[in-house]
């Protein structure tokens, strides 16, 4: 693995980012520290490819990283960092991961409603606890969860 220095990454980032492409992670220092690593994109492929078996044996993420990851595309999407179909895609993989509750408040965040990641979740949990009290007082009511 080749090492650079911040000043060196600043100076000679094309350079890196070709050592990269051809398949060699590059480790960033600052005084001799270690504090970021660039490495090829798909390596992504390859730690969801491990983390699936694990997600079939019962392994999931924080719930909370859904609504957060939520959170922060809606941020980027809106200032143009990313596109709608990239942030959908992240979410769509973090999703799998992930609890009803906590899915319920990535789309109401997604839905431009401009939410905040902990009032999106609140909504979502309170929207589940209404249909449910509904359902045990034999109240019809349109169920937003389904």
């Amino acid at each position: 693995m080749k090492t650079a220095s911040v000043a060196e990454t600043k100076s000679d980032l094309s350079s890196l980012i070709a050592d990269v492409e051809a398949g060699n992670d590059v480790l960033i220092t600052r005084r001799g520290r270690a504090v970021a690593r660039l490495v090829a994109e798909p390596g992504a492929a390859r730690v969801l490819d491990r983390l699936e078996p694990l997600r079939r044996e019962g392994l999931v993420i924080s719930a909370w990283a859904l609504t957060e990851m939520a959170s922060v595309g809606g941020i980027k999407q809106r200032t143009g960092a990313i596109d709608a179909a990239t942030r959908q895609q992240a979410l769509a993989h973090f999703q799998r991961f992930v609890s009803a509750d906590f899915r319920t408040a990535a789309v109401f965040i997604d839905a431009s409603l401009a939410l905040r990641a902990v009032d999106a979740l609140h909504l979502a949990s309170l929207d589940r606890r209404l249909n449910e009290a509904a359902v045990f007082h034999h109240i019809a009511c349109e169920d937003m969860l389904a």
